[in-house]
């Protein structure tokens, strides 16, 4: 796969995968029961996030399971940094 160059034709891809991604993630959660929460940044900048339930909560969960280990979940943002999505902060390696 490579960037869609041309960016409304972008910015028409990120919509319709954006409401696959989620109607998907909706299905899996119904039929298996599982919490999902999915967040997405558009090359504009613009977040969107998708959960079975309030994300917040799921984050709160995972940050409890979670709080001895050194694991971040990181985001690819348009200038190349990464960030932790739960912490906001700089993630130089990820492990």
């Amino acid at each position: 796969m490579k960037l869609i160059e041309c960016e409304n034709a972008r910015s028409v891809t990120f919509s319709k995968r954006k409401i696959t991604l989620f109607e998907k993630a909706k299905r899996a959660a119904a039929s298996t029961g599982a919490t999902i929460a999915i967040f997405l940044i558009s090359s504009k900048g613009y977040m969107h996030a998708f959960g079975t339930s309030c994300v917040h909560p799921i984050i709160n969960e995972y940050r409890a399971r979670h709080s001895n280990d050194n694991v971040a979940i990181a985001v690819a943002q348009n200038d190349g940094h990464r960030s932790d999505l739960l912490n906001g902060d700089p993630v130089d390696k990820l492990k």
